[in-house]
């Protein structure tokens, strides 16, 4: 059981630190896209 509780918390992490990583791409190329817009 504490092995499948284990599982079940790496796996939740693994999501959650996805659904971050992809806020963040999408953050950076808004800024990348300002920083290319404000340069001209």
């Amino acid at each position: 059981m504490d092995g499948f509780q284990y599982l079940f918390a790496f796996a939740r992490i693994n999501t959650d630190f996805a659904g971050l990583y992809d806020s963040l791409l999408e953050i950076v190329e808004e800024l990348l896209e300002s920083a290319a817009y404000l340069q001209g």
